[in-house]
């Protein structure tokens, strides 16, 4: 379980219907706002975690589909073209995904420490 952060007084300007938007949430405006931004905060790292996800899978998909493909011709010349460019997009997205999770990590650990 994570410790409490603490809070700071901070001054904004917002609209009327931004209050009553937070008052609907929550009576405390300021821990409406807090939660809205959190959420928000977790919907965005949600959507980049699926944006890693959906490249690996395409590149990977893509990698196997050249390999099956190579199987099909009898020319060795096309036979190794298909599978060097299979086994390279299956590699590229595998260490493209390695790469985008380890920064999107590093991008956490800073986003909590600011």
């Amino acid at each position: 379980m994570e410790e409490p952060e603490d809070t700071f007084v901070k001054g904004f300007s917002v609209y009327q219907r931004h209050i009553c938007f937070l008052e609907q949430i929550n009576n405390n405006t300021s821990l409406a706002l807090r939660t809205v931004l959190d959420s928000i905060m977790n919907g965005e790292l949600r959507k980049r975690k699926k944006q890693i996800l959906d490249h690996v899978l395409l590149y990977s998909c893509f990698g196997l589909i050249f390999v099956l493909i190579s199987n099909l011709f009898n020319n060795i010349i096309v036979f190794l073209i298909s599978i060097l460019i299979g086994l390279f997009l299956v590699i590229y997205s595998i260490i493209g995904g390695v790469i985008s999770a380890l920064q999107l990590s590093n991008e956490t650990k800073l986003r909590r420490k600011c």
